[in-house]
């Protein structure tokens, strides 16, 4: 096998190299538990009714959606963002005004982002971010510890007001906190995009953190960005020939790859570096819209 530290650092090789190394995305990219429960909440005729209220733009990102579960993420954020508050309140959802906003210290109110929010991505985060907490509560399950009742959720990530709305539409059960909230050691600490853009050292600190923030037995659902997520980078053109060529030497020589503002790692620097006193349960490949992984860590004591 060809050698990618002996290439030229701007030889393709290296970057085909790479990419043969990583694997089909995990399975549970595909499912939608919060987004499949919440569809249940909306009557037929409230989806035909919120399909009917959207302005061009959000039409446009619901075609663009495709199939499900995309258009019914969709049709929940325009109930959202447009403040169909007869809807909301048949479906449980957040309203606009606040009356059903969920009371949660530290996150931020509704924005207006969705206005011009220009991919389905976008519209989710500024409103009801459903693939969010799809992706936490499959993780979850998927790792054989699902999410308890009344169980305590800690999300420390940027796009975490979005995510706990929509886990909370789901599940009334939930105890949900952001970041900054010293309630009881929480039983579920997400932190999806936290470490891409952390440098190593920041990294280990920031899963520091909140590995003292779970109770014992609690689990920890991690977002970091691997080899799918840095094939996804040259794919898509967000990477010049030298910054892959550099990254690929980076995560071959120690794992972990920092630069113009983007993190990438392996496995075996999670586990050297950050994993520590916590189990891996389960390492989710390419689930991200951006190829990123997921990893289920669980606090032992």
């Amino acid at each position: 096998m060809t050698d990618p530290l002996a290439l030229d650092p701007l030889d393709e090789a290296a970057l085909a190299e790479l990419a043969r190394r990583t694997s089909p995305p995990h399975p549970l990219r595909e499912e939608a538990p919060v987004t499949s429960r919440l569809r249940l909440q909306m009557t037929e005729a409230d989806r035909l009714a919120t399909r009917a209220a959207m302005p061009a733009r959000l039409r446009e990102l619901w075609q663009r959606a495709g199939g499900e579960p995309g258009r019914t993420r969709v049709e929940l954020a325009a109930v959202v963002a447009l403040g169909l508050g007869e809807i909301a309140a048949r479906a449980g959802l957040p309203q606009l005004d606040g009356r059903a906003e969920i009371a949660a210290p530290g996150l931020p109110r509704l924005d207006e982002r969705a206005a011009g929010a220009g991919s389905v991505a976008e519209l989710l985060v500024a409103t009801l971010d459903t693939a969010g907490a799809d992706l936490v509560v499959a993780a979850l399950a998927a790792a054989r510890v699902p999410l308890a009742e009344g169980a305590v959720v800690l999300d420390a990530g940027s796009g975490r007001a979005a995510r706990l709305r929509a886990l909370a539409a789901a599940r009334e059960d939930l105890v949900l906190r952001g970041e900054g909230d010293r309630g009881r050691p929480a039983d579920v600490a997400v932190a999806l995009d936290a470490l891409a853009t952390c440098p190593a050292g920041a990294a280990v600190t920031a899963v520091a953190c909140l590995r003292n923030a779970l109770a014992p037995g609690g689990c920890l659902v991690l977002g970091v960005r691997g080899l799918h997520a840095f094939a996804h980078d040259v794919g898509e053109g967000a990477l010049t020939a030298s910054d892959a060529a550099s990254a690929v030497r980076g995560l071959y020589r120690s794992g972990h790859h920092h630069a113009a503002g983007s993190s990438y790692v392996t496995l075996d620097w999670l586990g050297a570096h950050v994993v520590g006193p916590l189990a891996l349960l389960l390492h989710a490949q390419g689930v991200g819209d951006d190829g990123g992984d997921v990893v289920v860590l669980q606090r032992r004591v």
